[in-house]
């Protein structure tokens, strides 16, 4: 199976989200090698002036389409992805890790929540955060095929806003904890060229 996964976020100052999709993608690959794994370190709209920083696996079953590229060169390619047949890679599964719904025909979306505080506690967040949070939940209500949730409570908390909303629509919904990220990953500081690229 060939899945798509965002670490767009991990490429610039890591806060939760990234640090969440760092330590995700790192244990799919150890759990599950058997699987293609394409690092997307340009993500729709979350296009990085510069990759060296991001998540970088050096794997026989990983590949970073986007690691390195001009940021304009990204873009174009992510403006395109509406009429592209396929996103680079031709994933089977999209993870999307920043709040963006991404189409791929053929492939099935996964969404994650990490929490919903952008609308329960607006005051604590920017007026472009929160409009950018929103806006993409309630597009992947519409268009993901599930929705990954890291925590029960944070589960919890969206039903109790939205009670009945996710049943109704049919969606597949999971939740995967965060993992408390012990020590720095192995290739932290190594330099990526040798890691395999498409």
């Amino acid at each position: 199976m060939r899945i798509g996964f965002d670490v767009a976020q991990t490429c610039a100052q890591r806060a939760g989200c990234a640090w969440y999709a760092d330590s995700l993608v790192r244990a799919m690959v150890k759990v599950a090698p058997e699987n293609e794994y394409l690092l997307y370190h340009q993500f729709g709209r979350w296009i990085n002036a510069d990759t060296e920083r991001g998540t970088v696996l050096q794997h026989p079953s990983v590949s970073m389409p986007f690691f390195g590229m001009d940021p304009d060169a990204a873009r174009r390619i992510w403006e395109q992805s509406a009429s592209m047949p396929k996103l680079p890679g031709e994933p089977e599964i999209v993870q999307s890790n920043s709040y963006q719904v991404i189409r791929s025909p053929g492939a099935k979306l996964v969404f994650v929540v990490y929490d919903i505080s952008f609308w329960i506690y607006p005051e604590f967040t920017t007026e472009a955060n929160r409009l950018n949070c929103q806006y993409g939940v309630l597009e992947a209500l519409k268009a993901a095929d599930a929705l990954l949730f890291i925590s029960e409570s944070g589960r919890h908390e969206f039903e109790s806003l939205f009670p009945g909303l996710l049943k109704r629509l049919g969606k597949h919904v999971a939740a995967i904890p965060l993992a408390s990220r012990i020590e720095p990953p192995a290739n932290e500081g190594a330099s990526p060229s040798t890691a395999r690229r498409m």
